[in-house]
């Protein structure tokens, strides 16, 4: 949710759609490599996609901070995208994740 959060304050920052869309791929890094049992946790040490994601918002903002109050409609509508396909990748690893454990919990059953 953290994350969504800092993607949303490049809407409002009015970071171009190229910057929402790297903010957007380096969350999806860090949940594609960091869901590797062992890999993911020495990769999460370096790959930092909120701090990265940060850094990106503080270089490529527009606006000022008095007058980020509210991103344009279209900027929103990309961002919501993104965010739906994130939410995607989650939806789609708990249900390969829910199979594989029903397959190995099937063959465990047909062993005993």
């Amino acid at each position: 949710m953290v994350s969504f959060y800092i993607l949303a304050a490049g809407v409002r920052y009015r970071v171009p759609k190229v910057t929402l869309l790297r903010m957007g791929a380096n969350l999806a890094v860090d949940y594609v490599v960091g869901a590797i049992p062992l890999v993911g946790d020495l990769f999460d040490v370096a790959w930092k996609s909120n701090q990265m994601n940060v850094r990106l918002l503080r270089e490529r903002a527009t606006v000022s901070a008095a007058d980020a109050k509210r991103g344009r409609l279209s900027d929103w509508l990309f961002v919501g995208l993104i965010m739906l396909c994130l939410a995607a990748m989650l939806v789609g690893s708990v249900v390969i994740a829910w199979y594989i454990l029903s397959f190995v919990g099937g063959q465990l059953s047909s062993l005993f």
